[in-house]
């Protein structure tokens, strides 16, 4: 997910608004659920995990997902503390097609 990274200042993480609507498309989605997500099967949603961004960056990464697979993620407070990219249930009919696009060996 590199591409996810601002190029601004070297050695520092931060999300660079816009990368997921230039660069992500539904394999890489895909990919990216398989590698850093979670499903919930008592109750039927998903998340994904990614600590190494603000809970501003996860704001800004929910609405460009939302608004390109027309998803309804949010940050969500895990026990932690940290949030979490959550993927109400209503997601997951779309989240389940995305996954079965993604190629198999």
């Amino acid at each position: 997910m590199d591409c996810f990274f601002s190029r601004e200042i070297p050695g520092v993480k931060g999300y660079e608004p816009g990368s997921i609507t230039k660069h992500l498309c539904e394999i890489g989605l895909a990919y990216w659920m398989f590698d850093d997500g979670s499903y919930d099967k008592g109750s039927n949603y998903y998340t994904l995990h990614r600590e190494a961004f603000s809970l501003s960056q996860k704001e800004a990464m929910c609405k460009e997902l939302n608004r390109k697979f027309n998803l309804h993620c949010y940050p969500m407070k895990r026990s932690g503390g940290d949030f979490m990219i959550y993927f109400p249930t209503k997601d997951t009919p779309t989240i389940v097609d995305i996954l079965h696009k993604r190629p198999r060996p």
